[in-house]
């Protein structure tokens, strides 16, 4: 099934491939912003995966870095799309173990553009912006992107209650980013969950420049919020795989 693109032609521009010793290289990286002990790579048992380990007591990386705490999850900005396009679609795989404790929630990998901003970083229709998700309390989840016009700190979308589950299963996340025409506020953004739409939205202001386009896949991941009450009470994981981009 081809999500969204039912009457066009679909062109694969990347996809992942974990099999690789330089794996990372692959992504267009030398090395992760944070986080390079907790990921692991899982080759046996069909296809290979990476499982992103959150220690006990870990949430933002920030803060339990100064709180003198291990670091929970990783990041890193993959830059993969040359030329940088204005239509791009990123579909993986997610998988979170029996009896995840989603606590408040925490951040899952999206498409970005230009510097990808984030945290306190409001974009200015001109540098960047990202579309990264969250899983929330009880699994529900939300499309967190960073916009011209978000409020401090993020928009937040629904995506439906409960749609993350601790299941010990994978399913398939698929976001869609049709850029704005500079000047007007017509951006759309469709969401799919294990192949069914769950969001779209029509009228998104991504840009106010026709140089700023979509760069690549933000991945980030990890418990928080910036306060304690977010962290994770218990040592966890998540597992991804079969990253792709299409347009």
């Amino acid at each position: 099934m081809v999500l969204g693109h039912s009457s066009e032609a679909i062109e694969t521009l990347w996809k992942s491939n974990f099999t690789l010793s330089n794996w990372l290289a692959y992504w267009n990286q030398t090395r992760v912003s944070y986080g390079e002990e907790n990921i692991e790579i899982i080759k046996n048992n069909g296809t290979p995966f990476i499982r992103v380990h959150f220690p006990k007591g870990s949430w933002s990386p920030q803060a339990t870095e100064r709180a003198g705490l291990p670091q929970g999850g990783t990041q890193w900005k993959s830059n993969l799309l040359h030329p940088e396009l204005s239509d791009v679609t990123l579909t993986y795989s997610i998988r979170f173990p029996s009896q995840f404790n989603f606590v408040r929630g925490g951040k899952l990998p999206g498409l970005y553009g230009g510097k990808g901003n984030s945290g306190d970083d409001t974009p200015n229709g001109e540098d960047g912006f990202s579309a990264r998700y969250m899983w929330r309390e009880k699994g529900r989840g939300i499309l967190y992107p960073f916009l011209p016009d978000s409020p401090y700190m993020g928009t937040t979308y629904e995506l439906g209650t409960p749609l993350f589950n601790g299941d010990n299963k994978w399913h398939t996340l698929a976001q869609r980013l049709q850029l704005n025409t500079p000047g007007k506020k017509d951006g759309i953004i469709t969401v799919w969950y294990d192949g069914k739409e769950v969001f779209k939205t029509t009228d998104v202001l991504f840009r106010t420049v026709y140089t700023l386009k979509i760069t690549g896949i933000f991945f980030q991941t990890f418990f928080g919020g910036s306060t304690a009450d977010w962290a994770t009470p218990v040592a966890t994981y998540i597992d991804f795989k079969d990253f792709k981009l299409t347009h």
